[in-house]
């Protein structure tokens, strides 16, 4: 078994399919250090909770996580319930900008973590926090 493989298994539950691409893990490691702060994190698109467990909660003061899927977010929950710095949001990212993003502005770190690039997310997100009442085009 490699080091990395090794390392995942500690962030690994009975049933998960999924697993963290060794390289997406690298890049998160290497970003912390940029991140002085380390005051908030901001994780949407969290899925499993797999970054927020092996990275985000134990370097920030909080973390905050989004994800809509109902059973990623149950074993999101699983994973994560140790940590008492972790706040939890069953939603769609886009409504969670618009409901809940005025009361986390004071993150020092975002992860928009998605499977391709989330275009729209990251029009909203911005708009929201320039004040702009920007209305993504999904909801047209």
């Amino acid at each position: 078994m490699s080091n990395a493989q090794e390392r995942r298994k500690d962030y690994t539950f009975e049933g998960d399919v999924d697993a963290i691409n060794p390289d997406k893990f690298a890049f998160r490691r290497e970003a912390l250090g940029h991140d002085r702060r380390r005051a908030k994190m901001l994780e949407l698109y969290a899925g499993v909770g797999y970054l927020t467990s092996a990275i985000y909660a134990g370097a920030y003061d909080e973390a905050v996580v989004v994800e809509k899927d109902p059973e990623h977010f149950r074993r999101l929950m699983k994973r994560l319930g140790r940590f008492g710095n972790v706040r939890y949001y069953n939603k769609v990212n886009a409504t969670f900008i618009e409901e809940n993003l005025s009361g986390h502005l004071d993150f020092s770190a975002v992860d928009f973590d998605a499977f391709g690039a989330p275009g729209e997310t990251l029009i909203s997100f911005f708009a929201a926090i320039e004040g702009k009442a920007a209305e993504p085009s999904w909801r047209s």
